[in-house]
């Protein structure tokens, strides 16, 4: 959600511990989001469920501490999570380091962070200690997965012409390389996490005069809704897309890389295409090795637990030309790359295409 710098944040705020039965929770309330990824009656229903502070909408929050100097209009904000969380603590380092590191145009990083505190804290002590971190970086556009959703802005420039694909998966090989120099693994990528170009600036002013709609969380039995459950929800926005440069982002699951160090598949998100070593061994030496190519429908992995069997079958058929994507390509692109994807996802992670290979290979360094 883009909103002005330093002006109102529409955030979060949290109402007290109830306990709920949870099984099936969404066949117990009338449809209320568009079903589109994130964005789901169930996944919403039972991220508020499972919650230690359920949220419900406040207006207005003002956010305080933020510093950044930067010339632009507007700042995306992500609430992070609890202070004290460990994978938040990680996130925020990452963030910042890259922040500090980081100049390369095909990564997302921070312009600022703040932490805010319960907003209970002021008439109840036992929340005086309870904090949440937030970061803030300069708009993006829409992302590569929602463009292949129904929820995608109707005004969008879309399909993505046959360029413009290319065009994305040298920008993100480009942004993964920065980060691999740079010692981090991202550990998390897939469309979902690359990110169009944002719209120009007056787009975005345009849209956000635009009125917010509320979806209304209401019982199919017309009982009243739980209290540890928001009341009504409000979509976040998509801002379409522009021109530049695709961005590498949300750094949630990403990790310095330790010489020598053996990683475990825990420490990769289990929402992105997991990479084919994972399903013989839950560890691997090679972090540094992209195996999902971010192509506009090309599905060599799937997101769920595929198989050895599955994915020979699929690369074989992939490298005798009969996939269905790849084989109503312009033939120069298929000959570019056809035998990246293929190196880029060999079983062994040991002769996989590293991203450093990958971008000498595309003359991108």
């Amino acid at each position: 959600m883009s909103v002005p710098k330093c002006n109102i944040i529409r955030g979060l705020q949290t109402s007290a511990k109830q306990t709920i039965w949870k099984d099936g929770l969404y066949k117990q309330y009338k449809i209320f989001t568009d079903g589109s990824q994130y964005w789901m009656d169930n996944y919403l229903l039972e991220k508020w469920a499972n919650s230690e502070r359920p949220v419900e909408l406040r207006v207005p929050l003002v956010a305080p501490g933020l510093t950044s100097t930067s010339a632009s209009n507007f700042v995306t904000v992500k609430f992070v999570g609890r202070t004290e969380n460990e994978q938040v603590e990680c996130e925020l380092g990452i963030n910042k380091f890259l922040r500090d590191r980081c100049q390369s145009d095909y990564v997302c990083t921070i312009e600022d962070s703040f932490t805010i505190s319960h907003h209970l804290a002021k008439s109840d002590r036992k929340y005086k200690d309870v904090t949440f971190d937030a970061i803030t970086y300069p708009p993006t556009g829409s992302d590569l997965q929602r463009i292949q959703t129904f929820s995608v802005r109707d005004d969008s420039k879309l399909p993505l012409s046959i360029e413009m694909r290319v065009k994305c998966v040298k920008d993100i090989i480009r942004g993964v390389a920065e980060l691999h120099n740079l010692g981090i693994v991202h550990a998390d990528i897939h469309p979902g996490n690359v990110a169009l170009p944002a719209p120009p600036i007056e787009e975005i002013q345009m849209l956000l005069k635009e009125p917010l709609i509320e979806h209304q969380v209401e019982r199919d039995d017309g009982a009243p809704t739980p209290e540890c459950l928001p009341k009504f929800v409000i979509k976040p926005d998509d801002l379409g897309f522009g021109n530049g440069a695709c961005k590498v982002m949300d750094f949630g699951f990403s990790f310095h890389y330790k010489e020598g160090a053996v990683f475990q598949a825990k420490q990769f998100s289990y929402g992105a295409a997991r990479a084919i070593e994972f399903e013989t061994s839950q560890t691997t030496s090679q972090p540094f090795k992209i195996y999902y190519i971010l192509t506009d429908g090309a599905r060599l992995m799937d997101n769920h637990r595929i198989g050895l069997k599955f994915y020979r079958k699929h690369m074989a058929k992939f490298n005798q030309g009969r996939d269905t994507f790849f084989k109503d390509l312009p033939l120069e692109v298929q000959e570019t790359f056809q035998p990246i994807v293929s190196q880029l996802v060999y079983e062994c992670p040991t002769k996989r295409l590293s991203v450093a290979d990958l971008a000498l290979m595309l003359k991108l360094c």
